[in-house]
């Protein structure tokens, strides 16, 4: 009898034991999405960019915004050969199209690219007056001067022209050989020698500048890159 009431007795504390564990288990979550390691590895995620006007992290430095055109922005700026043209802020001589950095106003404001120049014509382009300053002496260019007050331009607004050296290229807007005279060209310059037609080029500091078949010489009062061969032909 005491050997049946004793297991009895174990037996029933067993029971209580296994109920209680089972209600303490049954304050637990699986370990997934919904429970607390889902949550921990949500948190870790990154987010999406939201960009700043949402709050978010803004884009990396360097990064295209999406609807930019990527061909058109890798265009702006003076570029590897300095084409800006007239009226865009500069810093050197090399990064303007005719080597001009000049401070117009004399004094120690900013300075601006201006092109050379024989005739007002040289220095119009849309949006412009600009008007054509001989040259203090001699013979040889002008340069093209900008009217009192006028700001420059922010030369990451400029975009060149998407043909290379050695292109096709006209002498400006209706063939008026006018300020916007090799605007089609990534070197904003158009020449030509001769009866040849008129080509792309650009200017340049040494012969390393220029591809094969071309020589770095006097172009104006600074040097372009300048086709050997005459007659030659330009390329679409």
């Amino acid at each position: 009898m005491r050997r049946s009431a004793a297991a009895l007795a174990l037996l029933l504390l067993l029971s209580a034991a296994a109920v209680g564990a089972a209600t303490a288990c049954g304050d637990l979550k699986p370990a997934g999405p919904d429970g607390p390691a889902g949550a921990d590895a949500a948190a870790d995620a990154p987010g999406p960019n939201l960009g700043p006007d949402a709050g978010g992290a803004p884009p990396r430095d360097g990064a295209t915004p999406p609807d930019a055109p990527a061909e058109a922005s890798a265009r702006t700026g003076p570029g590897p050969h300095g084409s800006l043209p007239s009226g865009y802020c500069c810093s050197a001589d090399p990064e303007c199209r005719y080597r001009h950095c000049v401070d117009p106003t004399g004094s120690s404001g900013p300075k601006m690219c201006v092109d050379e120049c024989y005739d007002p014509l040289f220095c119009a382009r849309p949006g412009l007056t600009f008007t054509c300053e001989p040259p203090g002496s001699g013979s040889g260019a002008g340069l093209c001067k900008p009217p009192a007050g006028f700001a420059c331009l922010d030369p990451s607004t400029f975009t060149r022209g998407p043909k290379e050296i050695g292109a096709c290229c006209n002498a400006g807007v209706g063939g008026t050989n006018d300020g916007t005279a090799g605007s089609i060209c990534e070197g904003y310059t158009c020449m030509s020698s001769g009866n040849n037609p008129l080509i792309c080029t650009h200017r340049c500091a040494f012969q390393a500048d220029c591809p094969g078949g071309y020589v770095c010489d006097k172009f104006g009062t600074s040097k372009a890159c300048l086709l050997l061969a005459s007659p030659y032909t330009c390329t679409p």
